[in-house]
């Protein structure tokens, strides 16, 4: 049984927060050309947006709980992928030149190739299963792999990201256009 059998609400929200997404930048003006399934898997890349003459590839990640036992998703930690659940790269090593993440009051996007440097110094050869509980149980910049899978995750402080360079911040309440 795969996870959105056992979680059908995660992927009702997911599904619900990538229509969102898409909405919100056509309405600033913007195009989205969704990546078909292929590209979605093998380069991590869901969408090429343009605006303004400039084109960017970006993988967009909808609002996730730290941990299943949390009430909410987290408003202050984002989890990067370094291996996918099928042992090949994770989207942190994809080829997306942007992952755009739902920080459910903004959208924070953030240069993937930066990401992947933050967490480059991360020891992904020893991994450990997340404790159980809330998310607030898991420390960041550790590697966690959940037990019977290849995928490995590690947790960061969103104010890290925010830092980076390159980084854009949306508040999802603002109206101009891009």
């Amino acid at each position: 049984m795969g996870v959105f059998e056992r979680f059908p609400d995660s992927k009702k929200l997911g599904d619900k927060a990538t229509e969102e997404f898409t909405v919100f930048y056509k309405n600033k003006g913007c195009t989205l050309i969704e990546a078909n399934a292929e590209r979605d898997i093998r380069d991590h890349i869901d969408f090429d947006i343009s605006a303004k003459g400039k084109e960017v590839s970006v993988d967009f990640k909808a609002p996730k709980k730290i941990a299943k036992a949390d009430e909410e998703p987290s408003r202050n930690r984002v989890p990067l992928e370094w291996t996918n659940v099928s042992g090949n790269k994770g989207w942190v090593r994809g080829k997306a030149e942007y992952i755009a993440f739902d920080m459910i009051d903004k959208y924070v996007w953030a240069k993937r190739i930066e990401l992947e440097k933050l967490v480059s110094g991360v020891n992904w050869d020893s991994t450990v299963n997340p404790p159980p509980g809330p998310g607030t149980n898991r420390a960041n910049y550790t590697s966690y792999q959940r037990f019977g899978r290849k995928d490995k995750i590690c947790y960061v402080p969103l104010d890290d990201v925010e830092t980076l360079s390159g980084t854009i911040i949306q508040d999802k309440n603002e109206n101009k256009q891009l």
